[in-house]
């Protein structure tokens, strides 16, 4: 019997505590309720996060010995700090610092600091740091996983944080306060595509950037002082940063007197202009001007609460402009306002207009057709995401990167164009990467099909990779109804991969649409470009490859078998006939002879089974039904040479006498060890499938999203805003039935079911059937639901409150699941099931030689340890079920895989078994690594370079090799080799002199070899020395009024010396004649503010040598 409740509207945002069972030092969990702090305010409120509290003494401690970014001890002495994340654990980085403000600026707040970060964990991850009055704040930015902040959890507490994903935050949080205003224009603009712009690495371009500030926007930020005003300054500007070094390799630094337009009081700032962007566009630029001088700062900007965003397109270094940009939101903090907002409007000033193509809400009338290159409202940061209307918005609020079009027009204005005309250039020894982006190719119309690049980097950095539509000058318009050169394809956020497929797999096996991907419908050339970026912190290196994809004909080349659900049945002589339209794709154009026919067991996912190669394109195939017993069986019909295919929409049922049953193995990671390891038990199980019932609390730590509930007035999901904290299983049906899902808990819990996923910021997404059912004045609540489920299809039952009230919490629930018609279905957890095929059957291992294909050796227990069997070389490990009554496997052992998969796919009477759905990679190198820690250092030592290294745990380690490098990349110089310990468990030391080093930089570093040819490397190292090999002294640092420089000069001449600030600078210059022998000279910084400086030098017949200054 159905209750009635009255229904309540209640507003709010959900807290969560992530659960963790990893911790560092200096970071500990804690439960929110421990972090309360009476009369402070929250800022920032993600969803959910984790709870820190922060040993601040230890991680300033930590902090303060970070090296200088671009110095060798960043290599030779990294700091290594560890970061909390959000879903448990730590990921370390190696860390160094740098200054994002001028050296007068940073005397003038000296407790704040800025950082640099690289993942060690994980290569592709890069983060910015900061310390400032309010505390610390981390932006890590990573291609394995969303963006990750780290803020306090209440302004001007220092101890307790939050750690939490950008998805986390409430995006109603950024339409409620897009302040959405027309931007400048550039004049001259045509509807063709820019040049392409240059790679970047290897140099960032710095700018001298004003940042003023309306008093405001010092109360919006609790600026209540100058010192915290400027931090958050500082924590925006550090995270723009982190943005435009990664993608663009263009920093910003904040010029020395930067906090004389800092204001703290409205009543007496000179802006009239808060909340008129129009007004306050025009008084940025007088006011900085009036205080910083025209001639004193590279680009401005100025942060306001109620302005919205404006600027001034391509202004950078026109001095009548270059102030013309503005950013305001009401609470001007976090992801919202730093990304969203400054990185955008930041964007316009270096030469980027909007990259979206929709012409609905916001975005109607901003779009321009120089960069219209993103569908809708696009997704990158110069698109409108989040508020072009439902029609055309891509997702919420922007991805953190910029668009190819976007690159090509920033890169061109700052490498050539106007914006090269001021900035100084900051070398960092990065190189960009090559990439390849294939060939063209010809394909029909409304046909997937798949682009494969590639891409090295000289520095052997982990890449990322992003495939995008380039075609611009289209006419603006919905993301589904393009007509002429208009984009079609949206662009995702870098994955680790250089492969993409057009529309996503996601579509193609839910025959679903995503917004933004639609096939080309009318015959037209869709231009891609593959870009590959490094991840090097503080300077990335950047760069792409072009091709393109002409559409041609009248007819979609598409499967037309198998459609509907089909059933088949495997005995190892039955048949079936898949058929295909060809489209006219023998010939010309085309030029598709042949085609692959591969099949799915997953419901299109993965096609890892051949049924038929090389066969003619004629539109009609004869297979033996394979023996893989499946209900979710998908085929692909695949063009042979060229990049277009197409899969089957219906699922196709592979019933067999056999009723052996791989599964999945775990765990399947991939193993990278040595011969013999014990890395190589691999200890792998098959996952079998048992039914379960949901169970569980509702808490007050869960997730929270709106209310929703079924409309019996409009059959379909009514949204409410109250607030549901919820729990969510993903399931799937055993068979096709009836199911009731019963529920047993508190009144009044909430239970929805979803087709497939459930997606929290839009509740209505996929909704099937709720116990709520809403009648127009008052909703009812059931305790069942009632619905026919597909078997093998995935859905998502999802149990919450009705309110942020009601239950009580905690709420214990349970839900019942039963069948009928037929009786006797079940559900399992997840998206798949697999059945235990019982007894008279058993499981083993079937490992694969990579480089052959043959069957390299079989193991019941997936024990790989014996080296004779599995030497050095590159494995595929497959789980294989097969019947007891099958005799001997091990006569497979040698011969080709294909004679294995030909048994098991086609003779299921005789030869009853079943491979796993999925593989274990397996690399095994030569043999044990000869050493666990392997540590240089060096030392000058007269005229000669000491080095000295210390080793663990040596393991039949042979010798160590002593290598040289002029450039700290190439070390192509052998100086020698010192005989190795051979076995050790205790830590040793060695050395090794090099009795003549090389004029300038050398670089240093050991490779240490075993008994097996194994080998690993130290670290590097790096000593200076002048022409004649003289070491090189520089005396005092820190220094107070003068500093000495004592060497060897070997050629006489005129010596020259350049004092840089941080920002490159040059604050200081002077010469000296010198002559032969030993010289000192005198440098003076007595007109210099405190800092940390650059010395540069150099003596008749050497290269320049830079040097760290610091000046007290």
């Amino acid at each position: 019997m159905n209750r009635i409740f009255t229904l309540i509207v209640l507003l709010g945002l959900a807290i969560h505590s992530g659960d963790v069972s990893a911790q560092s030092k200096v970071w500990s969990d804690i439960q929110e309720s421990s972090a309360r702090v009476a009369g402070l305010e929250r800022v920032i409120i993600p969803n959910k996060f984790r709870m820190l509290e922060l040993d601040t003494t230890g991680f300033l401690h930590q902090l303060r010995s970070a090296p200088e970014e671009f110095s060798q001890s960043v290599y030779n002495n990294p700091l290594i700090i560890s970061l909390p994340m959000p879903d448990g654990g730590t990921q370390r980085f190696r860390v160094s610092e740098y200054s994002m403000m001028e050296p007068a600026l940073q005397q003038k707040f000296p407790d704040i600091r800025t950082y640099n970060a690289q993942g060690i964990d994980d290569p592709s991850a890069t983060a910015k740091l900061d310390w400032t009055g309010f505390g610390f704040h981390a932006m890590i930015l990573s291609a394995h996983s969303e963006s990750v902040w780290i803020d306090p959890y209440v302004r001007g507490n220092k101890t307790y944080y939050m750690s939490y994903k950008k998805s986390d935050l409430n995006p109603r949080t950024f339409m409620e306060h897009e302040p959405l205003v027309d931007e400048s224009t550039q004049t001259g603009m045509t509807t063709s595509r820019v040049t392409g712009g240059p790679c970047v690495a290897g140099q960032i371009r710095s700018y001298r950037l004003a940042v003023a500030c309306t008093g405001e926007y010092a109360v919006a930020v609790g600026g209540t002082n100058a010192t915290l005003l400027h931090s958050a300054i500082v924590t925006s500007v550090n995270r723009v940063n982190g943005l435009y070094e990664k993608e663009l390799s263009i920093r910003l630094v904040l010029i020395g007197n930067n906090n004389l337009i800092e204001y703290l009081d409205a009543a007496t700032d000179p802006f009239t202009g808060n909340n008129v962007a129009t007004t306050l566009i025009n008084e940025s630029q007088v006011v900085i001007n009036a205080n910083i001088g025209a001639a004193n700062y590279d680009i401005g900007h100025t942060f306001c609460t109620g302005g919205g965003g404006l600027a001034q397109l391509a202004s950078v270094c026109a001095t009548n402009f270059k102030a013309r940009g503005i950013t305001g939101l009401p609470n001007p903090v976090g992801d919202a306002f730093d990304i969203d907002f400054v990185c955008h409007e930041i964007g316009h000033q270096f030469g980027s207009p909007h990259t979206f193509n929709a012409a609905t809400g916001n975005c109607g009338g901003n779009g321009s057709t120089v960069s219209n290159a993103e569908p809708g409202s696009g997704s990158t940061i110069m698109g409108y995401a989040g508020i072009c209307t439902s029609t055309n918005d891509l997702q919420l609020n922007s991805d953190p990167h910029f668009h190819a079009i976007s690159y090509d027009l920033i890169t061109n204005f700052s490498r050539t164009g106007g914006g090269a005309s001021c900035g100084t250039l900051l070398n960092t020894g990065n190189n960009a990467p090559v990439v390849n982006a294939g060939s063209s190719f010809t394909i029909p119309i409304n046909t997937a099909f798949t682009l494969t690049g590639s891409a090295t980097d000289p520095d052997g950095d982990p890449l990322t990779y992003s495939w995008e539509q380039i075609n611009v000058g289209g006419p603006f318009s919905n993301w589904n109804t393009p007509s002429g050169n208009a984009p079609i394809f949206r662009s995702f956020v870098p994955t680790s991969t250089p492969v993409r497929t057009f529309p996503r797999w996601f579509d193609i096996a839910n025959n679903t649409t995503t917004i933004g991907e639609i096939l080309p419908s009318y015959a037209r050339t869709l231009s891609f470009r593959l870009t590959a970026r490094d991840n090097r912190a503080g300077g990335g290196g950047v760069c792409y490859a072009e091709t393109s994809v002409i559409v041609s004909g009248t007819t979609a080349f598409t499967v037309t078998s198998q459609n509907t659900a089909t059933n088949w049945v495997a005995n190892g002589t039955n048949t079936a006939t898949i058929a295909w339209n060809v489209a006219s794709t023998t010939g010309a154009p085309f030029n598709v002879a042949n085609v692959d026919i591969l099949f799915s067991a997953d419901g299109g996912f993965t096609f890892p089974y051949t049924l038929v190669s090389n066969t003619p394109n004629d539109g009609t195939q004869i297979i033996t039904i394979p023996s893989i017993p499946t209900i979710r069986g998908r085929v692909m019909v695949k063009s042979r040479g060229n990049i277009f295919f197409d899969v089957n929409t219906g699922f196709i049922t592979i019933t067999s006498s056999c009723s052996a049953e791989g599964a999945i193995v775990s765990p399947a990671n991939t193993v990278n060890t040595t011969a013999g390891n014990a890395a190589l038990n691999l200890g792998l199980s098959p996952q079998y499938s048992t039914p379960f019932s949901p169970a569980g609390s509702l808490e007050v730590t869960d997730p929270a999203t709106s209310l929703a509930v079924y409309n019996s007035s409009t059959f379909a999901c009514q949204l409410f805003s109250n607030q549901m904290r919820y729990d969510t299983y993903t399931f799937t049906p055993s068979i096709t039935a009836t199911y009731t899902f019963t529920l047993t808990g508190s009144f009044p819990t909430i239970m929805n079911l979803y087709n497939n996923s459930f997606v929290p910021d839009n509740p209505c997404s996929n909704f099937v059937r709720s116990n709520g059912t809403f009648n127009g004045v008052s909703v009812a609540i059931g305790t069942t639901v009632t619905q026919a489920l597909i078997a093998g299809n995935t859905y998502t039952l999802v149990i919450g409150t009705f309110s942020a009230t009601q239950p009580t919490l905690p709420a214990p629930y349970s839900v019942a699941v039963s069948s009928a018609s037929p009786v006797g279905g079940v559900i399992y957890a997840g998206t798949a099931f697999y059945n235990n095929p019982g007894a008279g059957f058993s499981y083993t291992y079937i490992v694969v030689n990579n480089a052959t294909g043959n069957i390299q050796g079989i193991s019941a227990t997936s024990n790989l340890t014996n080296s004779s069997t599995y030497p050095a070389g590159s494995y595929t490990v497959y789980g294989l079920s097969y019947s007891n009554s099958i005799g001997n496997l091990n006569t497979f052992i040698g011969g080709s895989f294909s004679n294995l998969t030909n048994s098991v796919f086609n003779n299921p009477s005789g030869f009853c078994a079943n491979l796993s759905k999925n593989v274990v990679q397996v690399n095994i190198a030569a043999g044990p690594v000869p050493v666990r820690r392997l540590e240089l250092s060096a030392r000058r030592q007269d005229r000669k370079s000491l080095l000295t290294w210390i080793t663990e745990e040596e393991q039949n380690t042979s010798l160590f090799l002593v290598q040289r490098s002029k450039n700290g990349n190439q070390f192509d110089e052998r100086l020698g080799q010192v005989a190795a310990s051979g076995n050790s468990q205790g830590i040793r030391t060695y050395q090794f002199t090099d009795e003549r080093p090389l004029s300038g930089w050398n670089y240093y570093r050991i490779e240490a070899v075993d008994i097996d040819a194994a080998r690993t490397f130290s670290n590097t190292v790096a000593l200076q020395y002048d022409g004649a090999g003289n070491p090189v002294l520089v005396y005092p640092n820190p220094a107070s009024n003068w500093v000495l420089v004592d060497q060897t000069i070997a050629q006489a001449g005129r010596m020259t010396w350049s004092v840089l600030d941080g920002k490159g600078a040059v604050v200081a210059r002077g010469s000296k004649w010198v002559t032969n022998g030993p010289d000192r000279t005198q440098i003076s910084l007595e007109s210099l503010p405190a800092g940390v400086y650059i010395l540069q030098y150099q003596v008749p017949g050497q290269q320049a040598a830079y040097v760290k200054v610091v000046k007290r």
